[in-house]
């Protein structure tokens, strides 16, 4: 069954801009994440009633990012970066099982982080 996720993800980034202009060219990022969610998910069980189970999944991890930012008219900014990352998560399981909850995609593991921006400067 799918698994409901209600919560919150920080993820701050710190950037060196190699060539000292901040804003603008090629830039390295270091990017800690904390994620916190409470999971549901409901299964029916052998006389076919509904179950609930509930538990809080929380991670923490770090990125590390390469990319690059460049305004336009003085106006539009566009940036582009990808890296790898890396989360490490704990699963608090308050009713049913933890084979019950889906949570691929978040929590532990190696990942790799992408991302493409467009914004107005100012």
């Amino acid at each position: 069954n799918d698994t409901k996720f209600n919560g919150f993800a920080v993820t701050p980034e710190v950037r060196l801009y190699p060539k000292g202009t901040a804003l603008e060219g090629f830039f390295l990022g270091l990017s800690p994440r904390y994620q916190s969610f409470k999971l549901e998910s409901q299964t029916t069980d052998f006389n076919g009633n509904t179950v609930t189970d509930k538990a809080t999944l929380s991670s923490i991890g770090a990125g590390l990012v390469l990319g690059g930012q460049w305004i336009f008219g003085d106006i539009v900014s566009f940036e582009l970066y990808g890296g790898p990352s890396f989360n490490s998560s704990t699963i608090k399981v308050e009713s049913g099982s933890e084979d019950n909850f889906n949570t691929s995609g978040v929590g532990s593991g190696f990942g790799f982080r992408f991302g493409v921006t467009v914004g107005v400067a100012f």
